[in-house]
């Protein structure tokens, strides 16, 4: 026989994938004292409560529904569905302005009670915004925040991976069931981070398609749970700016990457910016901005180091290295660019210092005969 704790458990469960509102259902609990109470109200109770539509979807659901074997079913797929009064469930979520009725999560939930920061951005990014994520997030690596994003394709994506080179803890937050991986290109990252001791998460039912309306409620809880959102690259009509939108109306920090005010790319991060959004050029501008650890002496020692190693490496090019390097950009420069303002060198020898750069590690050279500052 289930115990009382299994059965309120089936029962927010069952309650959730009826599809009304988390703060329906939030509020139909309180009223009711349990999900076990609310799930087998009376038609004439849930009308107290709930709209007439709304008593119509629970209706349905509790005829169709079996709250026990829901239950078994997830525990034999290995999800956990946390209620939002679980201690598991995560705090800076729960008291945000609409936290999801419930969560189903696979993976470790002890990373949701770490330090958070989520990470956002264009599906259609640049080699800089590519950069620029692997950049910031080795260098807030030391304060070993749970990266926090969304799995999309892009920016999303980067993030997570340079988590998991890191050896970060990293969630990811789906708009469809947990158990439907979108983009399917990203199955393997998904089982990367499972793998590496991150979480999947989702709010919406097993099967449930990603649909318009599911994403801007899934940025929700990326804002929502994290204690700062950084948005590197996107339009001001991209879903990262949604997720942006609403951390500020939690109060939360809002950190922007600055770009090319000729590239589209940039147009989300630097409208923040002007509104506010805290600028961003390095990993401590992130920390400071949040009150973690500050980088150690030892760290801005390193740092200088580096730096002074670099100017030397760059003063033992000859002077033909060092005025094609000049030329090369930190966005992708082409050959044909390079050439053109290097006309005292062949093409033969162009190709030939390009090379040498880039075995020196001071270029990338990129598809279609372009290359880029490191």
């Amino acid at each position: 026989m289930a115990s009382m704790h299994e059965n309120e458990l089936a029962c927010h469960i069952a309650l959730s994938q009826s599809l009304l509102s988390s703060g329906s259902l939030v509020r139909l609990v309180k009223a009711c004292g349990s999900a076990q109470a609310a799930w087998g109200a009376s038609q004439t109770l849930l009308k107290e409560h709930l709209t007439e539509k709304q008593v119509e979807k629970l209706s349905d659901a509790q005829n169709r529904l079996q709250p026990a074997k829901m239950l078994a079913t997830f525990t034999q797929l290995g999800i956990q569905a946390v209620p939002i009064e679980d201690p598991a469930y995560p705090a800076l979520l729960k008291f945000s302005h609409n936290p999801p009725f419930l969560l189903y999560i696979r993976g470790n939930t002890t990373i949701l009670h770490q330090k958070t920061l989520a990470v956002v951005g264009t599906r259609r990014f640049t080699e800089y915004g590519s950069r620029v994520v692997d950049k910031l997030i080795t260098e807030v690596a030391s304060a070993q925040p749970c990266i926090v994003s969304g799995l999309a394709a892009g920016i999303d994506t980067l993030a997570h991976q340079a988590a998991l080179k890191h050896a970060l803890p990293t969630v990811a937050v789906f708009g469809t069931g947990i158990d439907q991986i979108y983009p399917r290109a990203n199955e393997g990252l998904s089982q990367q981070i499972l793998d590496s001791g991150g979480a999947l998460m989702s709010e919406f039912p097993l099967g449930f398609p990603g649909e318009k309306y599911t994403f801007p409620l899934r940025n929700r809880i990326i804002a929502g749970m994290s204690e700062g959102t950084l948005v590197i690259e996107g339009s001001v009509k991209s879903g990262a700016l949604i997720t942006a939108r609403v951390a500020l109306d939690e109060n939360r920090q809002v950190m922007a990457v600055p770009g090319n005010i000729f590239s589209p790319t940039a147009q989300g991060p630097n409208y923040l910016i002007q509104e506010g959004a805290t600028p961003v050029d390095k990993g401590e501008d992130i920390l400071h901005a949040l009150g973690w650890e500050t980088v150690s002496a030892a760290s801005k020692a390193q740092s200088k180091q580096n730096a002074d190693e670099d100017l030397s490496r760059y003063d033992q090019l000859s002077d033909r290295e060092q005025h094609v390097l000049n030329v090369v950009g930190y966005e992708p420069t082409s050959f044909d660019e390079i050439q053109s303002q290097r006309q005292e060198v062949t093409v033969m020898d162009l190709q030939a210092v390009l090379t040498m750069l880039e075995l020196q590690g001071f270029i990338n050279a990129l598809p279609g005969a372009k290359f880029c500052r490191i």
